[in-house]
């Protein structure tokens, strides 16, 4: 998948090493505002350059930049263990996540349009994600960017996470 040069200056580009610094500042911030609307799926340990790094390493991340200025992030997967029972002709969407600088301007659905757009490309049928399914505003939103719940998975990894799953099909 390449960069795409979105509306309004926004940039999608793959994330290397050197951007470990702006990604663990994206996610430490989008897991602080998780862990204030009371979802801890993240944990609420700020993120290290070394762990984004380490994620940057494990699969494709992307960085939402406008000029120089990261402003959101999002990882696509090819698969995810979680959707074993669903056929697999799907893209994953994980790890979205906006600076606060940005909340407001409706980035998370220009990085959901832009997901969809790459999972059709990518000559997929569905893009999917899972959120925390206590998390009642976060799976709202993802309803009404035009997602399907589909189920619900317990994590065997953390015995508090009952994954909501979502899907929607590409245009």
């Amino acid at each position: 998948m390449k960069s795409n040069k979105q509306p309004d200056d926004f940039i999608f580009t793959l994330a290397t090493d050197s951007d470990a610094h702006l990604l663990a500042g994206l996610l430490t911030d989008a897991m602080h505002y998780k862990v204030e609307h009371g979802d801890e799926t993240w944990g609420s340990e700020d993120y290290s350059d070394k762990e984004a790094a380490e994620l940057i390493a494990l699969c494709p991340i992307y960085l939402v930049k406008s000029g120089a200025e990261a402003l959101g992030t999002v990882a696509l997967q090819t698969e995810d263990k979680s959707w074993t029972e669903r056929p697999g002709d799907a893209l994953y969407l994980h790890r979205i996540a906006v600076a606060a600088s940005a909340r407001g301007q409706n980035l998370g659905k220009r990085i959901i349009d832009w997901a969809l757009a790459q999972t059709a490309e990518s000559g997929r049928q569905f893009l999917r994600l899972d959120c925390d399914s206590r998390n009642a505003g976060l799976c709202a939103y993802y309803e009404k960017q035009g997602f399907n719940q589909v189920g619900t998975k317990q994590s065997t990894r953390n015995p508090n996470y009952l994954a909501a799953l979502f899907e929607q099909s590409t245009p």
